[in-house]
């Protein structure tokens, strides 16, 4: 499991570029930065182990202060299952949201909300998951990774959402604009080098799963 530190070690970073933001605004423009970084470069990642039952929906991930982005693979027992989203479901299979309908082997993998998880057809049995997350809304710790490599990203994409709160000592629409463009910036950086990173794995050798 990726290690998570408090909220609180990255207000520094915020400090650097919007001085006199109170610690409660500047705690919650960290959560969204860390959201909004996470959300585009899929940068934290999990395995997630769980035992799943014949129900139709289900919770699926009790990570601290995390919610499920994609699922990037999933297997119950030796059985590969195949992610799809609910839209794509209703066009191949009519019927899969039905309760009443009989329980068998899964062979797909859909979400219908944040944190649950559907097998169709459902099947119970132990399931093993690849996931992609974010932070919660309300997350308190957010993931080590985000500060001890990313922390100038999350720094400015937090001081650019709090300077735009109207009304206030430290609105500057001028300098949050520049420090959104910097965030946007390291944002497609480091998406670009997991692409860059993911595609030579899958060059250097066969893919092995877990």
């Amino acid at each position: 499991m990726m290690p998570l530190v408090d909220i609180d070690d990255f207000l520094p970073l915020v400090k650097l570029y919007a001085r006199t933001v109170p610690d409660v605004v500047a705690e919650r423009f960290i959560r969204k930065a860390a959201r909004d970084f996470c959300r585009k470069t899929r940068i934290w990642h999990d395995i997630y182990t769980m035992t799943v039952k014949e129900t139709l929906d289900q919770t699926a991930c009790s990570i601290p202060d995390a919610e499920i982005l994609e699922i990037e693979h999933a297997k119950i027992g030796d059985q590969e299952l195949i992610p799809k989203t609910p839209a794509e479901l209703d066009e191949m299979l009519s019927d899969w949201s039905d309760a009443t309908v009989t329980a068998g082997s899964s062979s797909y993998i859909t979400q219908l909300g944040a944190n649950s998880i559907s097998l169709v057809p459902r099947q119970a049995g132990s399931l093993r998951m690849r996931l992609f997350l974010i932070p919660t809304k309300d997350a308190y710790n957010l993931p080590a990774i985000l500060h001890d490599e990313h922390g100038e990203a999350i720094g400015q994409g937090a001081a650019a959402g709090a300077l735009l709160v109207p009304g206030t000592e430290y609105t500057n629409p001028g300098a949050a604009a520049d420090l959104r463009r910097e965030f946007n910036r390291l944002c497609a950086t480091q998406k670009w080098r997991g692409a860059k990173n993911k595609a030579g794995a899958r060059l250097r050798s066969k893919g092995r799963y877990f």
